[in-house]
């Protein structure tokens, strides 16, 4: 497994680091919560292009998984999400409200923000 990308500033206002690994064509995603988030009920999605207005997300996006209280989650993202571009974002039920984003594709060279 490959790192391609570690970052502490893809989501600026949480305390999240955010790690993707490829693997013989699979991604793998992993958020490292330094701390408990103010937000409840916290959904990860992709969509294909950023939900209007940090509103709820749209028909087409797709639910990866949530991001509960534990310290570390982990998400298997499709090759097709990961390179054919799109949103993966943060969306607290609790809040009704998309809480962060990051676009895709990343650059196709591995880099490091800051270290774990």
């Amino acid at each position: 497994m490959t790192l391609r990308f570690a970052s502490d500033s893809w989501w600026p206002d949480l305390p999240i680091t955010s790690y993707l690994f490829a693997d013989s064509g699979s991604y793998l995603l992993f958020l490292f919560l330094e701390q408990v988030i103010p937000y409840p009920d916290v959904l990860v999605y992709w969509s294909e292009s950023p939900p209007a207005d940090l509103g709820p997300p749209d028909a087409n996006a797709v639910l990866l998984g949530a991001l509960s209280a534990v310290s570390v989650a982990r998400f298997d993202l499709a090759p097709q999400l990961v390179e054919s571009g799109g949103t993966l974002f943060l969306y607290s039920l609790g809040h009704q409200r998309q809480i962060g984003s990051v676009a895709f594709p990343l650059s196709a060279e591995p880099r490091e923000d800051s270290g774990p």
